[in-house]
């Protein structure tokens, strides 16, 4: 066969290269082109929703793990004698970061930034003393209707998780 045997053919053209008849045919058909649609279709069709869980279980891993900044840093405060959460010089700062996938003011002596689409943990000193995520804003939007990560410190000074989520597909591992 010719090296350059294919390299002048055009779309139905016959062509004889070393005692063989070759008869050119460029592109694929329309069954193929059809076949392939069909193809990709169901991959999507699959991956695109095991996509929004992944997303969706990340984005309540990341609360929770943000929810648990904020519960050291009330520990720290309880046992610094502080009571009440807030900016003040005697008052507990949380220190907590903004996130874009919750909603909730700042408690601290830094607010969060002007125009910042975004929240904190909220935490709250007493009886009883809870730390609690609440998803909105960038969450994906199974957990966008109000859903919270809380911690709860009880009497014995340890801290339980509850999450109230949707489906128990998306709560942490960490958080029954």
């Amino acid at each position: 066969m010719q090296p350059f045997c294919f390299s002048f053919c055009y779309e139905g053209q016959t062509v004889r290269c070393d005692m063989r008849t070759i008869v050119c045919s460029r592109g694929f058909t329309l069954i193929e082109l059809t076949i392939v649609i069909a193809i990709i279709g169901i991959l999507a069709a699959i991956a695109i929703p095991q996509y929004q869980i992944y997303i969706a279980k990340t984005q309540v891993t990341r609360g929770m793990g943000e929810a648990s900044y904020v519960k050291n840093e009330v520990e720290s405060c309880l046992n610094q004698g502080k009571t009440v959460v807030g900016p003040g010089l005697y008052d507990c700062d949380t220190h907590a970061a903004g996130s874009d996938i919750l909603i909730g003011a700042s408690q601290g002596a830094i607010p969060l930034p002007l125009g910042f689409i975004g929240g904190v943990p909220r935490a709250t000193i007493g009886t009883p003393t809870t730390v609690v995520a609440r998803f909105g804003n960038n969450a994906a939007k199974v957990l966008q209707t109000g859903q919270t990560i809380v911690w709860t410190r009880n009497a014995n000074g340890s801290w339980e998780c509850t999450s109230p989520l949707v489906a128990n597909a998306y709560k942490p591992v960490g958080c029954p």
